[in-house]
């Protein structure tokens, strides 16, 4: 996924680790899938801050925080600044990406 999203693309973009909303459209909810299934949702009335770090984002919500880590995550910082991220999910094991592509390893949810 490249920088079309947020330069004029007025679709919804979705991969093996996030599903975007319309560019113009935002979403209620902040949902985390892990490999095993289990999830955590989070409202982003709740959102408190998003830090990018060289390989992570570390999301804070009033009650809990969560760190995401994987690789080139600008696109999903920018996305969730913006409202717009539906999900996002560990990638499944055997799946790849391609090298470009946002790509989440773990994530870990700290309530």
């Amino acid at each position: 996924m490249s920088e079309e999203v947020f330069n004029g693309f007025d679709g919804r973009s979705k991969t093996e680790c996030y599903e975007f909303v319309k560019f113009r459209d935002r979403s209620n909810m902040l949902t985390f899938i892990k490999r095993d299934k289990s999830r955590y949702s989070a409202g982003y009335n709740h959102l408190y801050g998003v830090k990018g770090l060289s390989h992570a984002l570390r999301i804070e919500f009033t009650q809990s925080k969560v760190i995401v880590v994987g690789a080139n995550l600008d696109v999903i910082h920018k996305a969730i600044t913006d409202h717009r991220v539906i999900y996002l999910r560990e990638l499944p094991s055997g799946i790849f990406l391609p090298e470009k592509d946002a790509r989440i390893d773990q994530i870990s949810v700290m309530e």
